[in-house]
C-alpha cells in the first residue's frame, strides 16, 4: 500500500510540475525576457555603449514606448520604432523568418550620436556607420 502512495504521489509531482511551469511561462509578469526585436535593441545598445568610450556613461531606458512604422503596402518587412528618453531606435526585419535585424540607434542628448548596424539572431553584431552628434 505504501509503495502504490508513493508511487501516485511521485505521478501527481510529476504531472504538477510542468503544469506550473507552463502556467508561469504564459502569465509571467512583467520581467519577461526580451525577444525578437526587443532582444536586437538592447544587444545592439549594449554593444555601441560597451565599443565607444565616449559612450560608457550613457544608460539606455528602463522602458520603451514602441510604435509600429511600418508604410502601408509595403511587403515582407516590419519596422519598428522604440522611444525613451533621449533615444529614438529604429528596428526594421523580415517578420516571416528574420534573420538580421537592421537598427538605427539616435542618441538626442549630451554626447549625442547616430548609429547603424545588424544584430543576427544569434546576437552577433556588425556596426556599419557611427557618428557624434554633438
Amino acid at each position: 500500500m505504501e509503495l502504490k502512495l508513493s508511487l501516485v504521489f511521485g505521478l501527481v509531482v510529476a504531472m504538477a510540475f510542468p503544469v506550473a511551469s507552463i502556467y508561469v511561462a504564459r502569465c509571467g509578469g512583467e520581467d519577461k525576457a526580451p525577444e525578437g526585436p526587443e532582444l536586437a535593441l538592447e544587444t545592439a545598445i549594449y554593444y555601441v555603449i560597451s565599443n565607444h568610450d565616449e559612450l560608457e556613461r550613457l544608460e539606455a531606458p528602463k522602458s520603451w514606448k514602441q510604435e509600429n512604422i511600418t508604410p502601408e503596402g509595403l511587403d515582407g518587412a516590419t519596422i519598428l520604432r522604440f522611444t525613451g528618453g533621449n533615444w529614438t531606435v529604429t528596428v526594421a526585419y523580415a517578420p516571416i523568418r528574420p534573420s538580421n535585424y537592421h537598427i538605427e540607434i539616435e542618441y538626442a542628448g549630451e554626447g549625442g550620436f547616430h548609429w547603424e548596424g545588424r544584430v543576427d539572431q544569434e546576437g552577433n553584431v556588425v556596426e556599419t556607420a557611427f557618428a557624434l552628434t554633438s
